[in-house]
């Protein structure tokens, strides 16, 4: 059993199930974050385990009084077990797609087969169209990481050679002068819109008004996001982890957008978990050749799924803040209604 920082998606179709808790759930005292200095877009701790009962005991191993005493700022909570262990028919929303970045078959499928086999146990599917992500997540990701329009990040970057070559895409965008990023998201929207959305974002604030504008335009956000969710009355929620499975080493870096799946929950500091379902079949391999490449990453994300036969696919598992028992429900449900289908 592992804990792990999470904090830009990056940790989807894991062969292990893994989960990335509330923030503040657990204490982060004396870990380093992703970014230091702001508020709006924090780290977020969490365990990746052999099943997800490990990870319930990694939750409840660190839910213990003492870990309040060393950490006063993190609200004394103890393991709601009748949350998790209820065997209340769930209603669960469901998405295929976020409207950012389109799904490989093989991670669609994978939310297909979840969807099914949680309905032959009982549970109430009902598709979804998540709140206002097309546009938000680039726009809100990008300025909460790089509000300066990328001075500190690009200092954080000099210090870490395996961390620049991993972002290569973005280091090579903090580098330029704004004034030419301005120039070139004007030139490549045409035929790679998602760059052209990260570019925009990337350019900062000129005046610290301008900042505290956008915290206020997140926040409303987060809330209309949550009242969207509680209209339906869902307890839960199933979705791709990411765009793709596992690409190639290198290809990360030029595939970005497809980690917009588990942004937005950073983004809105909800809980959730990733479940291996399935692995790569021929048919899925054989269906990308209808995977559209309006985008350049797109294309990257076409080409690195040529051989990807037999890697895993996961599906995401989300509840809303503070409810991270009932996303370890959502985790084990999926986890046994597989087994069992």
């Amino acid at each position: 059993m592992a804990f792990t920082l999470l904090q830009d998606g990056f940790r989807s179709n894991l062969v292990l199930p893994g989960i990335f808790y509330t923030l503040l759930f657990f204490s982060v005292k004396g870990l380093i974050p992703f970014l230091k200095g702001q508020d709006l877009l924090q780290s977020s701790i969490g365990p990746f385990g052999r099943d997800v009962s490990s990870l319930v005991l990694a939750m409840k191993s660190v839910m213990v009084p003492y870990m309040y005493e060393l950490d006063p700022t993190v609200p004394p909570m103890s393991f709601n077990t009748e949350v998790y262990e209820s065997k209340k028919r769930l209603k669960i929303g469901f998405y295929y797609e976020d409207g950012c970045t389109p799904v490989t078959p093989a991670c669609r499928r994978a939310v297909e087969i979840t969807k099914a086999a949680l309905e032959k146990q009982g549970h109430t599917l009902v598709e979804w169209s998540p709140y206002k992500t097309k546009t938000n997540i680039p726009y809100f990701y990008g300025k909460c990481v790089l509000p300066d329009g990328g001075k500190y990040f690009k200092n954080f970057l000099m210090k870490d050679r395996v961390c620049k070559v991993a972002v290569a895409n973005l280091n090579t965008v903090v580098s330029t002068p704004q004034w030419i990023r301005s120039i070139i998201a004007f030139l490549v929207k045409p035929f790679m819109p998602r760059l052209h959305q990260t570019i925009e974002a990337t350019n900062g604030f000129n005046t610290i008004t301008e900042y505290w504008y956008m915290g206020e335009a997140l926040k409303k956000w987060r809330n209309e996001f949550t009242e969207q969710w509680q209209s339906e009355g869902f307890d839960c929620l199933i979705c791709p982890s990411f765009a793709c499975p596992a690409l190639p080493i290198g290809y990360p870096a030029y595939c970005t957008s497809g980690a917009t799946y588990t942004c937005l929950y950073n983004l809105l500091n909800f809980p959730a978990g990733v479940v291996p379902v399935s692995k790569v079949t021929k048919e899925d391999e054989d269906a990308m050749k209808d995977y559209p490449t309006f985008d350049l990453q797109h294309k990257w994300i076409k080409k690195g799924m040529v051989g990807s036969r037999g890697l895993p696919v996961s599906v995401q598992c989300v509840a809303l803040t503070w409810q991270d028992e009932m996303c370890l429900r959502l985790m084990k449900d999926v986890e046994e209604a597989i087994k069992t289908d």
